[in-house]
């Protein structure tokens, strides 16, 4: 007789106790989109046009249109930590996947509930961005340095663990370490840094440092709240 040992499923960690990546992006989108509403402007089937906006502003608004297998963005958001300085946070976005992008795309993510420790939702950018159409794909991520300094770091220090390199001590450790730490912030310099450094950091090409831009997170969360929003109003008694 076989007897079979079942694994019990690993129990999700709380919501108080989830990180958010995207921390930044979502702060900066709750403190600008409090008290935004939404606004159906067109719906014809799967032809819409929507927006979220604080009633009597345009500022911090973004709208989205709809049509068949396309959803696409535009808006005037700016960056909650330098009102100042405009960015096109959901401006030119245009999202390809199913007929019906909200209800039967972005409509079915975790978006309607938090799931991080400061509220947020989880949202999955990494397969959202992968259904962005044409050269946005390559726009939506961008060189992090923190994310090369923490590569640099944790590769030199499991060499030096390893033994893998004698002559890796830990003074020449932080003398590497402090050396990225001081270079400019840019990819190319990392890279330059890299080939100057080959023999400890062999197969360095693998990784590209870059991570999804705050830009592109908060679009993502623009997108969710208005799908959210949507799928949430009462609906018109004909479509009840």
């Amino acid at each position: 007789m076989t007897t079979t040992t079942t694994e019990p499923t690993p129990t999700p960690a709380p919501a108080a106790a989830r990180t958010n990546p995207a921390a930044k992006a979502w702060a900066s989108f709750q403190e600008n989109s409090a008290d935004h509403q939404l606004t159906v402007l067109h719906e014809h089937g799967l032809y819409r046009h929507i927006r979220m906006a604080e009633p009597g502003t345009r500022m911090w608004s973004w709208d989205i249109v709809t049509w068949p297998g396309h959803l696409a963005t535009s808006g005037d958001i700016a960056d909650g930590l330098n009102l100042t300085e405009f960015v096109t946070s959901a401006d030119g976005l245009t999202f390809s996947r199913e007929p019906d992008m909200i209800r039967d795309f972005f409509g079915r993510m975790r978006g309607n509930r938090p799931y991080y420790a400061d509220g947020a939702p989880s949202l999955d950018f990494r397969y959202w961005a992968e259904k962005l159409q044409g050269d946005q794909r390559q726009t939506a991520k961008a060189y992090v340095h923190e994310n090369f300094i923490r590569f640099v770091t944790e590769t030199l220090t499991e060499r030096r663990e390893d033994g893998y390199d004698a002559s890796l001590t830990q003074e020449r450790v932080d003398e590497l370490i402090d050396e990225v730490k001081q270079l400019e912030e840019y990819e190319a310099a990392a890279r330059d840094w890299l080939a100057a450094h080959d023999d400890e950091f062999p197969d360095s090409w693998e990784n590209d440092f870059k991570d999804y831009t705050f830009h592109f997170q908060v679009a993502c969360y623009a997108i969710n709240a208005a799908v959210q929003a949507y799928l949430a109003r009462p609906l018109p008694s004909a479509e009840q």
